[in-house]
Order: C-alpha cells, then structure tokens, then sequence
C-alpha cells in the first residue's frame, strides 16, 4: 500500500520522466551493515518484483510510456516517435526503435551503442572503433592536461564483431528490443 501511494504521488507531479531502479546493496557500505544487522529492512526479491510489476501498470495508467526496462517518459501527443541514429559513416543495428518524446537521449546513446565523449577524471567515452577511460584521480588528469599529456588510462580497440555484441546485449534493455 505505501509502494501503491508513493507511485501516485510521484504520477501526480508530471513530470516527463522517471527512472526506477531497484536497490542493490553493496558490502562495504554503511547501508548494508544496517541491513545485516537488521537495523534497516529492504524488500525481498519476490516484494521487489511486485512492485516493478506495480509500477509498470501505476506509470501506464498515469500516461507514462515504458520504453526501457527502467525507464518511462511522458509523450506530448501519448504516441510514440520513430528516430534514426546515424554515427559518421555506419548506422547503428537496430537503430530503428519507438520511443517518447521525453525519453532520455543521453541514456537511449548507451543502450543503442552510439558514440559518446567524455572528459574528466574517471570519465568514459565510445567513438567506434574505440571505448576510452580518463584516468580516476583529479590531481593525476590535471597533472597531465597541465604537464602537456593525455588523460586517458585506457583504450580499447573495438572489432564489428565486438560492437555488433555490444549492440545486442544493450539493446536488450529497450522495450522495442534489437532490429
């Protein structure tokens, strides 16, 4: 009853967008001590999948379109749009997909593998046929812009085969799955 009240609530603001995503604890944390020492409850996984399963139903009647596994978005006119994702000279697998007006383009680039940049410590980036990291520490990435370097920790060398995988997996997250 209070999960039922709470996606009211939330429906009730308007907003265009809404992310859910379950809790998952980690051990070296002070929430999961609270858990382990029985000092703070959380759902178990059948609880956990009957809320999901509620919110699925409270966002649609609330004219929210589901259209990735955690995410819903409000369309303008309630129909969903069809949108090309072009990157330079290859097309994306699957790029044709439905969604809401108010999906979160930053998210739907991650899940149909587009490229992004990045820049700052720890911060990660994808332009076919690379994937790159900046080193983590901030002393350390102004260090090395100062000094004249390169931020980057890593790069990865990515084959079509790995992108074409990559795209799959990803792609699996989206209501409209992989073309």
């Amino acid at each position: 009853e209070q999960w039922d009240a709470t996606l009211r609530e939330i429906v009730g603001w308007g907003a265009e967008h809404f992310s859910l995503y379950s809790l998952i604890l980690e051990e070296s944390t002070p929430l999961y001590a609270q858990v382990l020492g029985g000092r703070v409850s959380v759902p178990d996984e059948d609880s956990t999948a009957e809320m999901y399963e509620r919110a699925i139903e409270g966002f649609g009647a609330g004219g929210y379109a589901q259209y990735e596994s955690s995410n819903w978005a409000k369309a303008a006119n309630q129909e969903p749009r069809i949108e090309n994702q072009n990157v330079g000279e290859r097309e994306i697998l699957g790029s044709r997909f439905l969604v809401p007006e108010w999906a979160c383009h930053h998210n739907l680039a991650y899940w149909l593998n587009a490229d992004y940049l990045a820049a700052g410590a720890g911060a990660h980036g994808h332009v076919f046929p690379q994937r790159y990291s900046d080193v983590l520490g901030i002393d350390d990435y102004i260090g090395r812009l100062g000094g004249g370097g390169s931020p980057l920790a890593e790069l990865i060398e990515l084959s079509a085969r790995d992108l074409a995988a990559e795209t799959m997996f990803m792609g699996l997250r989206l209501n409209s799955g992989v073309g």
